[in-house]
């Protein structure tokens, strides 16, 4: 009969990591103690196993991501649009926390306007948006192929243009609603390629770097450039 000596640390966030070595002593000895230089050993091996870790988890996000892309490309993009009531509906569904979420900020929006069935139709309309947000971006690839086809015409960014053939920096505010994405996608064609000069956006970088650098990829493919969120002022006033 054995038993085997467990050792913890705290990492960063504070949370309680277990490990295990693999020394068994019979049931009437004592627990010998882990030398430095072994409790050392076992906190790298520690950080390695999460790091790993992570890795296999944002690397099983991306190829998800990019084979649900190929898959939906294959179909008319009105079909798969159409995806995103079902989709939309099952997120609501599913996502209890972020429903709750959701129900609780449109009743404090609108107080008593709305009755309890209006709030829960908006919300549902919400995750519907969310999903359309989704597919759109999965059917990227085939919108920068083929742009004029998908992307919707802009109109008042003559003073914006202007500003930019006299090769001077322009700012340019946009609300941060409907599909972003697209809209990174129509400023590099609209804007970007007819004046000749770059576009850059501020943004935040994605947890998972892999899925980061195939959104920067999408985005760059019409031009546009990514500024990293912290401390992007003052690259955004260089870039000026």
């Amino acid at each position: 009969q054995g038993r085997s000596q467990a050792n913890w640390r705290s990492d960063a966030r504070g949370q309680s990591i277990y490990i295990f070595n693999l020394r068994v002593w019979t049931q009437n000895q004592s627990p010998p103690r882990l030398s430095q230089a072994e409790n050392h050993l076992s906190a790298l091996l520690a950080v390695i196993g999460m790091v790993w870790t992570k890795k296999l988890v944002d690397l099983t996000q991306y190829a998800f991501v990019r084979a649900a892309s190929f898959v939906l490309n294959l179909f008319p993009f009105s079909l798969t649009l159409r995806l995103a009531g079902p989709v939309g509906f099952l997120l609501f569904c599913v996502l209890s926390k972020q429903r709750r979420m959701a129900i609780e900020n449109i009743r404090k929006a609108y107080g008593s306007e709305r009755s309890e069935s209006d709030i829960r139709s908006v919300a549902r309309g919400s995750f519907r948006h969310l999903a359309e947000f989704g597919i759109e971006w999965l059917l990227m690839p085939r919108i920068i192929r083929d742009p004029s086809r998908f992307l919707a015409r802009v109109e008042g960014l003559e003073p914006f243009q202007a500003a930019l053939q006299k090769r001077k920096g322009a700012l340019l505010l946009i609300t941060h609603t409907g599909n972003w994405e697209i809209q990174a996608l129509m400023l590099g064609l609209r804007v970007a390629q007819p004046s000749g000069v770059s576009t850059y956006a501020l943004a935040r970088p994605l947890r998972n770097g892999y899925l980061y650098r195939h959104v920067l990829r999408l985005r760059g493919a019409m031009g546009l450039e990514s500024i990293d969120k912290s401390g992007g002022a003052r690259e955004t006033f260089e870039r000026l």
